[in-house]
């Protein structure tokens, strides 16, 4: 391998670790602000319904984004 395609291949690899870094640090602030917004209810039953609709959404967006 020679040293610019070396160096090309470090580049994209930490640009590839630096951007799935941004996209969890993105999906913690999402998943913060609906956790906050579910467990703020006072009423245990809907807290429970709106926690069963996220966990289920969140498993669909796992499921889509498996397919692609």
């Amino acid at each position: 391998m020679s040293r610019g395609s070396r160096a090309k291949w470090m580049f994209n690899e930490v640009g590839g670790l630096y951007l799935q870094f941004l996209i969890i640090l993105a999906l913690m602030v999402i998943f913060a602000f609906f956790l906050n917004s579910i467990f703020s209810i006072d009423d245990n039953e809907l807290r429970i319904i709106f926690s069963s609709f996220f966990l289920a959404g969140f498993t669909g967006i796992i499921a889509v984004f498996r397919k692609i």
